[in-house]
């Protein structure tokens, strides 16, 4: 009884096992077939400002995204960010040389503080209904800050120049205004992947996000390929899960 049963646990593990291989063989070409498909592709651009903190200032940072999406839900490349304006450190005292000689004095100068990064960034798109989109964002790269001043001899230095590993997380969402262009907002966090405590409190803060997001593909096939019967629409309401 048992080396029946035995034979018939084999067997059937057999057929399970040979059923779950095809489903996989069957998955990966479907999947094959799907990033093979130019109409699963997108390329994708916005215009993505944020306001934040920085050295526990408030800061407004000019950035864009540019990459591509896969079937309306996934999608990646590169963001880039800066400070609209440095910030402003006032009245440090520091000792300078005169111009020429071996003589010493004391300045009072301003430090100026820059900071930009570029990231790479996954968006998952989870909800979409013709004109509205809530999506949420991961960004990982490198920021490089500055710290230097100008002194009384219009003398350029520099005190700081660092880099950093930099990550951020966000949720947002657009309201489509026409089919080819949407507004949007949303709130995240940025922060300093590393150990070192005054780094992470300088640069570490939530923003708020506000972005212009430009759809490239729809605004070609609408403007530029009319005459092959394309009609510039919203897109069909759909919920992803």
């Amino acid at each position: 009884m048992s080396k029946k049963f035995l034979l018939l646990f084999c067997l059937i593990f057999s057929f399970f096992g040979s059923a779950i291989g095809q489903e996989k063989d069957s998955l990966n070409t479907n999947l094959l077939r799907e990033l093979n498909d130019p109409k699963n592709w997108k390329f994708v651009f916005s215009f993505d400002s944020r306001a934040s903190r920085v050295l526990d200032q408030k800061v407004k940072f000019n950035g864009f995204k540019i990459g591509f999406e896969f079937k309306d839900r996934h999608r990646f490349g590169l963001g880039f960010y800066a400070l609209k304006n440095p910030i402003v450190l006032p009245n440090n005292i520091i000792v300078i040389q005169k111009p020429d000689t071996t003589e010493q004095e004391v300045d009072t100068v301003n430090y100026n503080t820059n900071f930009n990064y570029t990231t790479l960034y996954y968006e998952f798109v989870f909800f979409t209904r013709k004109r509205w989109e809530f999506s949420s964002a991961f960004h990982l790269g490198t920021g490089r800050t500055t710290i230097g001043y100008t002194d009384k001899y219009k003398r350029d230095s520099t005190l700081i120049d660092f880099q950093v590993p930099i990550g951020a997380v966000s949720v947002a969402g657009h309201y489509k205004v026409f089919p080819w262009i949407g507004l949007g907002a949303g709130v995240g966090y940025r922060f300093a992947l590393v150990g070192d405590k005054r780094v992470t409190e300088a640069l570490n803060g939530f923003h708020t996000i506000f972005k212009v997001k430009l759809f490239l593909g729809d605004l070609y096939r609408g403007f530029f390929k009319r005459k092959d019967g394309y009609r510039l629409t919203y897109k069909k309401c759909t919920v992803c899960t």
